[in-house]
């Protein structure tokens, strides 16, 4: 069986993670598989959004620990890219249908929006293993949660649920667990409507948004400005508007 199942169609990149009979843990295979994915996902210019989600009836459980008790540790090649670490230059949503926890939570950490069923819970468990959140929880719950509630999470690894994420902005949009898919496909192509131009320069600034001083943020903001305004789709897009009818993107 596929440790990973990659769907594309019009724009859109569903990766399902695939191992349900371990809960979707993160083994070598799959970890291997994840950014294999995502490499693809970012070289095909006809990919616009990719949607990370897992099979029934969890999102991920985290690293594998029977697998890392044996030795088989993730890490792969050094100096690559892994999607924990990935340069995202395109949009990725996580549809979370169960529970994300340890490094599954971490993945929905890495991610730019998160959709959650309203049965899913989250947490990073790793101080209860003799570990840490090592694929950027440690420092992206903070960011993201806040420092009280981050803190309270990495400290304790106990769980929350759907409706306590959202209030902490952990997640965008909480929905019923049998309209997840469908309400993560209305956000992907809504995003796939809009320029892929300004949604790439909206994605580079965003996620550098809390990494960079605002000097810095005013000058790669100076530079994407100039680019986008020079474009074709820039044009398009006013003319557009002026003419009351659907904008043809070009990516140029």
């Amino acid at each position: 069986m596929e440790p990973l199942l990659v769907e594309s169609n019009d724009g859109l990149v569903v990766a399902t993670l695939n191992r349900p009979e371990k809960r979707n843990a993160l083994n070598p295979e799959l970890w291997e598989a994840l950014a294999e994915a995502h490499e693809r996902f970012e070289a095909d210019p006809s990919a616009r959004v990719m949607i990370l989600t897992g099979a029934p009836p969890v999102f991920c459980a985290g690293m594998d620990l029977a697998a890392f008790s044996e030795g088989r540790r993730l890490g792969g090649t050094p100096g690559r890219s892994y999607f924990f670490n990935a340069d995202h230059t395109k949009p990725v949503i996580a549809a979370v249908n169960g529970a994300a926890l340890a490094g599954g939570f971490e993945l929905v950490l890495a991610c730019d929006l998160v959709v959650a069923a309203d049965t899913a819970v989250f947490a990073v468990t790793e101080v209860l293993r003799g570990l840490f959140p090592a694929g950027g929880g440690a420092f992206r719950l903070l960011r993201q949660a806040g420092a009280r509630m981050g803190m309270d999470l990495l400290l304790t690894g106990r769980s929350i649920d759907a409706a306590t994420a959202l209030a902490h902005g952990l997640v965008n949009q909480v929905v019923p667990a049998a309209e997840l898919m469908p309400a993560a496909g209305k956000m992907a192509a809504t995003i796939i409507a809009a320029s892929p131009l300004g949604v790439a320069a909206s994605l580079k600034i965003g996620r550098r948004a809390l990494d960079l001083p605002e000097p810095e943020l005013w000058r790669i903001n100076t530079e994407e400005f100039a680019k986008i305004a020079a474009s074709a789709d820039a044009m398009e897009g006013s003319r557009a508007f002026v003419e009351k009818r659907p904008a043809r993107w070009t990516g140029s």
